[in-house]
């Protein structure tokens, strides 16, 4: 044992005088790259610290600035008293529009989307016609208003959309099935000139553009028996080229120029289609319906009731560059923007 530590030794020392001067030479190398790294890292220390923070920073800085536009949204003459089971609750209008807007639209939109809707839920307030506007919203609350929303609002903060100098029915849905729809038609009045046809050509490409229901006929003649009837004479100026018959469903319907169902003749009675969807819990009235064995298979396009604006169209258009007054003036012609004192 002790030879071999002798020759351990031995061997170290030759090992470390014949390789002294190329020792000499790596600890010169290891040198200047440690002195390289400790500038790398010298030149690096700011990118790192930003990274670090800067997002943070960011995030604190936007906080603060929403909480700023929140605060400045809370003044205003306008008032909502919101009617609750607990009592009445008073909120300042803007902020009642920035969290209806977080509620009527999902994350994601568009920004002049976000401003086009929260004009026309301003507009439906201001129907009123008081600087107390009163609801019953029991919803209000159930949600975190994102920032996106407070700057929509705060951005169109008073403006509001009227026709002929008054504040208009500002009527807006999910996703058309191509086309809006006329009020004329729907509503059977000329109230509301504004609520015309329009295309909305890229409406198929939302998810929401085409659903498929179905009920058993013994289902769906529970809830049709219940509906109460529409007069056969109140309807014929309807009756056109747009009515279709189905022998095999036994069924005719009736459909407006947006190729919408208005009205369907079954066991001899007339049921408007609105009313129909809304017991069936159908996405829209455009729907078609087939037999297959003891079920009725609704085909349905579109989710809404198809008058005013298209949500998933006006995010299109502001996709593709256009402002918030452009999308207004196209779903609601002849109307003017107005901002609020």
């Amino acid at each position: 044992m002790k030879k071999l530590r002798v020759f351990q030794n031995v061997k170290s020392k030759r090992c470390r005088s014949s390789s002294g001067s190329f020792m000499q030479k790596n600890r010169i190398r290891i040198s200047v790259k440690n002195l390289g790294t400790v500038l790398l890292l010298l030149l690096l220390i700011p990118y790192i610290i930003t990274f670090l923070f800067g997002n943070m920073s960011r995030e604190a800085s936007d906080a603060g600035v929403g909480e700023m536009i929140k605060e400045q949204l809370k003044e205003g003459s306008y008032t909502v008293i919101n009617k609750t089971a607990l009592g009445l609750e008073r909120i300042p209008l803007e902020i009642y529009v920035a969290d209806m807007l977080s509620r009527t639209m999902e994350e994601g939109y568009e920004m002049e989307a976000l401003k086009a809707q929260a004009v026309l839920i301003r507009t439906n307030l201001m129907l009123q016609d008081d600087k107390e506007v009163i609801v019953n919203d029991g919803q209000y609350g159930s949600k975190n208003v994102p920032q996106e929303c407070f700057r929509a609002v705060s951005e169109t903060r008073g403006i509001y959309l009227e026709y002929e100098g008054n504040p208009i029915y500002g009527a807006y849905f999910l996703v058309s099935n191509g086309k809006t729809r006329s009020a004329k038609e729907v509503l059977k009045t000329d109230d509301y000139p504004y609520l015309s046809e329009v295309v909305c050509s890229r409406d198929f490409l939302s998810e929401e553009y085409l659903n498929e229901m179905e009920y058993s006929i013994e289902e769906f003649e529970k809830i049709w028996d219940k509906l109460k009837p529409e007069k056969e004479e109140e309807i014929q100026e309807f009756i056109s080229e747009n009515v279709i018959e189905d022998e095999k469903t036994e069924m005719t319907v009736i459909r407006d120029h947006a190729g919408y169902s208005l009205f369907l003749k079954y066991h001899e009675k007339w049921i408007a289609c609105e009313e129909l969807r809304y017991e069936l819990h159908l996405p829209s009235s455009d729907f078609e319906i087939r037999k297959e064995d003891e079920t009725l298979v609704f085909t349905v396009k579109g989710t809404g009731h198809g008058l005013g604006m298209s949500q998933f169209a006006a995010n299109e258009m502001a996709a593709e560059g256009s402002e918030f007054p452009e999308i207004l003036e196209y779903f609601f012609s002849g109307t003017a923007l107005t901002k609020a004192e």
